[in-house]
């Protein structure tokens, strides 16, 4: 987000920053709970769907491109005065595949799964050389033939070990952010254990407004991997199983989840003649009951009802005039103006283990500051079959991040 500010107001800002730089610390070890959650949710299912081995295999890649977006603080509206255009990233990661023989092994052939370690340079002193650590699933869309196949594959976890700048217009104002990762690979199998790959990805970085500024890195580019498999499977299932758990896994009916939600953010003050920042850290609780249409093992669609409450929200109107940059402040504000309430449509993909949801809604009780219209998205890691842990943004105008979304769910 970009925030304009006549020097004294910058001064001010700066003044303000170094009295929140606390709430840094609260995002590596959120994001820290989710990934060893999510590793925990691979070991039970492991277990519990599927009583033959599984293929492991470990992969190494490498990966380069440009830096993607229009970031004045990224094109030289810097500390150093330099543009930033090229990044290099090399992976390291674990995966399991279920065993090919076995039911849910049939039914989602070439599904993967893991967890991975990636090292990213920006040949830049802006950034530094982070670190990041996260879960990650692909799958094929398209075989060519039986050692050529076309897949996609996400990634999500924590960057950390950022160098960064305490400016308003920093691309990275935290020492740990999100990592978000989407890419296409063209598999190549070279034998029975080696695979090769091909691929083109987009990678995101961004705190999710737990601080200012929050402009995020963006990066694309292209990467060559290898796979090594662990272990041969040679088992034979009975066909009558596959059949029995398809017709489960496909059945149409109506699922209802029940998510809770939290999260802390930054707010920006519309008052005076520039924009202010509201000091320290506001607290976000919400609920959201969503009824899905389930349509086959993959695609699930359906209403919600949304409840939140944003202590950051409606707070413009109860500004203390003369107040302004590191002093700014505001009388009390009622209970109710920070309330919204709002209906949604979502779609999911499922997978074993993880879900994707996105979602777009509008809020009916709409407080002061709020954009009405909201989009969502997040990710369901399931730790049991009816108990899921989520983690998400919600954003207005498909790209300005509201807030984070971390909490738990059940599917009833």
């Amino acid at each position: 987000m970009l925030v304009r500010k006549k020097p004294i107001i910058t001064k001010m800002y700066m003044l303000s920053r170094l009295k929140i730089n606390h709430s840094v610390s609260r995002v590596l070890p959120a994001l820290i709970v989710i990934v060893a959650v999510a590793s925990n949710a691979f070991c039970d299912t492991i277990t519990k769907v599927s009583d033959r081995p599984v293929f492991w295999k470990i992969e190494a890649a490498v990966s380069g491109g440009p830096i993607i977006g229009g970031n004045s603080f990224i094109k030289g509206d810097n500390p150093i005065g330099k543009k930033a255009s090229t990044s290099l990233a090399g992976d390291l990661r674990g995966a399991f595949c279920f065993n090919p023989e076995t039911p849910k092994g049939m039914l989602y052939k070439g599904l993967y799964q893991g967890i991975g370690v990636k090292r990213q340079d920006f040949f830049s002193r802006l950034f530094g050389t982070p670190w990041s650590v996260y879960v990650f699933q692909g799958y094929p869309i398209k075989h060519f033939n039986s050692r050529l196949w076309l897949g996609y594959e996400w990634e999500f976890g924590v960057a950390f070990d950022w160098k960064y700048f305490k400016t308003n217009t920093a691309a990275v104002s935290t020492s740990a952010t999100a990592h978000i990762g989407l890419g296409l690979n063209l598999n190549q199998q070279l034998s029975s254990r080696w695979i090769l790959s091909y691929g083109l990805g987009f990678h995101h970085y961004s705190n999710g407004n737990t601080s200012f500024a929050n402009n995020g890195v963006n990066t694309g580019g292209v990467s060559v991997g290898v796979s090594y498999i662990l272990n041969d499977i040679i088992e034979k299932t009975d066909s009558s199983d596959v059949m029995e758990y398809a017709a489960v896994i496909d059945q149409k009916k109506w699922i209802g989840d029940i998510l809770v939600f939290g999260a802390w953010r930054k707010r920006t003050a519309d008052v005076w003649i520039n924009q202010q920042i509201w000091p320290g850290t506001y607290a976000v609780a919400g609920i959201e009951g969503s009824f899905l249409r389930k349509f086959n093992r993959w695609i699930a669609a359906g209403p919600a009802i949304d409840l939140l409450y944003d202590a950051s929200a409606g707070l413009d109107p109860y500004w203390i005039p003369g107040t302004l940059g590191g002093d700014i402040r505001h009388s009390h504000v009622p209970f109710e103006k920070h309330i919204s309430a709002g209906i949604s449509a979502h779609c999911e993909f499922s997978m074993p283990i993880f879900t994707i949801n996105a979602g777009v809604g509008c809020d009916i009780v709409c407080p002061v500051g709020n954009g009405r219209f909201f989009q969502s998205l997040f990710l369901k890691t399931f730790i049991t079959d009816f108990l899921y842990l989520n983690v998400g943004y919600r954003l207005t105008g498909f790209k300005d991040s509201q807030h984070l979304m971390l909490g738990l769910g059940v599917r009833i």
